[in-house]
């Protein structure tokens, strides 16, 4: 039977397999795979570093944070001076609804990949997924106690440290989102508390 070759288009033996120009091509699509593989992988690495680092810069300003609510001015965040948000306002812009359309707005030491267990700590390990984000979070349509309490405790973060007169410090938030954990009754009845004061930006 006629078998093609990679120089001539047809093959006139077998012997064709061991060209070396045969050899070069399968070389040269193989260094081309390696290549895309190499960059792919770069991209990921790069992206899971850049997430690392907010996370870090988070523990960092968490850990010199105070009891008392954070000054705005103090911390990294994408609103100009003059335009940062006030508490009691009610200019809607410290809702979930909001920070979920609204992610370019975030405070930069804060990733949306960032996880929900990352972030908040505590006992929240045993009643949220690992994978879960906190723009998952925000994004979540559930009715139940714990993915309200998520969703506007998430709110209530982000509004701790960029919203000017904010009443509760990040920690507090932490601390208010962990005591919920309760039961479903508590995660409701705080994630209630936390709507509330989100609506008075």
């Amino acid at each position: 039977s006629i078998k093609v070759c990679y120089l001539e288009r047809e093959f006139s033996c077998s012997v064709c397999l061991y060209c070396p120009a045969v050899v070069i091509f399968w070389i040269e699509r193989m260094a081309h795979l390696f290549y895309v593989a190499f960059v792919l992988f770069s991209v990921a690495l790069s992206v899971q570093l850049s997430s690392a680092r907010k996370l870090d810069e988070y523990d960092s300003v968490r850990s010199s944070s105070s009891s008392s609510a954070v000054n705005p001015s103090a911390i990294t965040h994408a609103y100009p001076a003059e335009t940062i948000p006030a508490f009691g306002l009610k200019s809607g812009r410290g809702t979930a609804s909001y920070w979920k359309s609204n992610t370019i707005k975030w405070p930069k030491i804060i990733s949306v990949l960032a996880k929900v267990v990352k972030i908040f700590r505590g006992r929240s390990s045993s009643r949220y997924s690992p994978k879960l984000s906190l723009l998952d979070a925000l994004q979540s349509s559930g009715s139940d106690g714990y993915t309200i309490l998520a969703q506007q405790a998430t709110a209530s973060l982000l509004n701790s440290y960029t919203v000017q007169g904010f009443v509760l410090s990040p920690d507090q938030v932490i601390d208010q989102f962990n005591a919920a954990l309760d039961n479903p009754d508590n995660a409701s009845a705080q994630a209630v508390n936390f709507a509330q004061l989100n609506s008075l930006v």
